[in-house]
């Protein structure tokens, strides 16, 4: 609002500062810090409206570079998403990742004096840096200081590359240029090519990043036809690009992420339906349709699961009860019951942040539960080389053991401390050839939020409505033990009760 705004000043200021910021409460730091970006956002359109500098978008992107938390980040990449024209002009060299995708090595050389000595110490999950500096041997301070830089720097450029994959596709909705060369669409297509490496031109795009661009795709689906940045071109293109790159991907998690933003754009929206001929009229056959794969190739269980939720959703016109947009988000609150079928929503995206788990149909929370498992037991690890390298033992169409048959190899109740026995791989069936278990240790900072007590609960109550000596009604649990199942997710629940009281 200033004659002369000081906004890129604040920003720099802001960027600064951001690494030092701290609270007691980490949950309370992360929500204090996504209502700021929430306002830096709104100031950066205001700014951008003004015309009288330009936006501090790209010190906006820098914070998202240095934040850890997943949550502030999706925060950061919605608000850069609804930036337009002028969000895409500062940021568009960065954006161009494919052409310049890099090969992460997946194993490093350390020195084995360090090694020696980590592998004698239990470390609290929650021990600082700064403590296990004073208690290392005299000449081993300086080469951990130095592995714990090299991996923030490997962790920031991770962020950049999953920040421009989320941003693509919420920048195609909401720039106003037409579909041309050195636009968001031209860069976005080029992204999608390299999904399973299935053109020439460039190496394949990683399953991180693979992952984080369906989620993208996600985030630009939940806009509703009313929304500002809901262009019924890009909309268009949007699907016609993320049907493209289901077609392309094998990887369970993308194919699932992307049936969910192509479900969304599907569904009839007021004024954008009007016209539509025979949609909708067999929201099975269209699923199928989308979901195709080549004979002899089998679909994952989770994604056959979360088929059947997108017909429901498409037949019910009530995505908020099958889909959800975020796992991270909707797992972290327990949400308000939905509005009865009859009442018209009036606001602007399909499923609204405040949507929580609870809304959901129960076999959509069951998929959400050991779905989230999958990715925590996949996502583990202080390295992002080491996450990509546990995420390619998920790529298959198959669930290990641990989900499909016996939970008890899981083992949530682990202590709060680094031994060889909660490593990954450490605790697997002798027939598993995934290497995943045990469960990550409680307390330890992953990617995802922990599973809350309430949710766990919830998961033990739609078990025990299961008439005795039945099987669970999931169908990629029906091998497994009722009484066990209902076991682990009792010790899921005081897992997430003491890591709530510290332990």
């Amino acid at each position: 609002m200033d004659a002369e705004p000081q906004q890129h000043r604040i920003a720099m200021e802001l960027t600064t500062s951001w690494p030092d910021l701290r609270a007691r409460d980490p949950h309370t730091l992360s929500v204090t810090k996504t209502l700021l970006v929430s306002r830096f956002g709104e100031a950066l359109r205001a700014v951008d409206r003004g015309r009288s500098v330009h936006p501090a978008y790209t010190e906006l992107f820098e914070i998202g570079r240095l934040e850890p938390s997943y949550a502030v980040r999706v925060a950061i990449a919605q608000e850069i998403g609804a930036g337009g024209d002028s969000a895409f002009e500062l940021l568009q060299a960065r954006l161009r990742l494919p052409e310049t995708v890099r090969q992460r090595p997946m194993e490093r050389t350390r020195d084995w004096r360090l090694d020696l000595w980590e592998s004698q110490q239990p470390w609290e999950a929650g021990d600082r840096r700064e403590d296990r500096d004073a208690s290392a041997p005299d000449g081993l301070a300086p080469l951990q200081r130095l592995e714990e830089e090299e991996r923030e720097e490997e962790e920031r450029e991770w962020r950049d590359d999953t920040l421009c994959a989320w941003l693509i596709p919420l920048l195609v909705g909401s720039v106003t240029l037409r579909r041309h060369r050195d636009t968001p669409y031209e860069i976005l297509a080029s992204w999608v090519q390299r999904v399973g490496a299935q053109d020439a031109g460039g190496p394949a795009l990683d399953l991180t990043l693979e992952v984080a661009l369906a989620q993208g795709f996600k985030f630009a689906a939940n806009r509703r036809a009313r929304h500002r940045h809901a262009r019924a071109q890009a909309r268009e293109y949007l699907s016609e690009q993320a049907w493209d790159m289901l077609r392309r991907s094998r990887f369970w998690f993308t194919r699932l992420t992307l049936l969910h933003a192509l479900t969304l754009w599907e569904l009839p929206d007021g004024e954008a339906s009007a016209g539509r001929t025979g949609a909708g009229t067999d929201p099975a056959q269209l699923v199928r349709q989308w979901l195709a794969l080549p004979a002899g190739e089998a679909q994952h269980p989770f994604v056959d699961a979360a088929a059947e939720l997108c017909v429901w959703a498409l037949l019910t016109g009530r995505p908020e009860r099958y889909l959800w947009i975020d796992e991270s988000g909707v797992i972290a609150q327990v949400g308000s019951q939905p509005a009865e079928g009859g009442e018209v929503r009036k606001h602007q995206l399909w499923i609204p942040p405040s949507t929580g788990w609870s809304t959901l149909h129960p076999r959509a929370q069951q998929l959400l539960a050991d779905v989230l498992l999958l990715l925590n037991l996949a996502e583990r690890g202080d390295w992002p080389a080491d996450r990509l390298q546990r995420l390619r033992r998920t790529d298959r169409p198959d669930l290990p053991p641990c989900l499909s048959r016996d939970r008890r190899p899981l083992d949530p109740g682990r202590a709060l401390v680094r031994t060889a026995a909660s490593h990954a791989g450490s605790n697997c069936r002798d027939d598993c050839a995934f290497g995943l278990c045990p469960y990550p240790p409680s307390g330890l900072n992953g990617q995802r939020p922990e599973l809350s007590e309430a949710f766990c609960r919830a998961q033990f109550t739609l078990l025990s409505h299961t008439r005795p000596f039945a099987r669970p009604q999931a169908p990629w649990q029906q091998r497994t033990d009722l009484a066990e199942l209902r076991l682990f997710w009792e010790r899921m629940s005081k897992r997430s009760r003491g890591a709530h009281r510290g332990g």
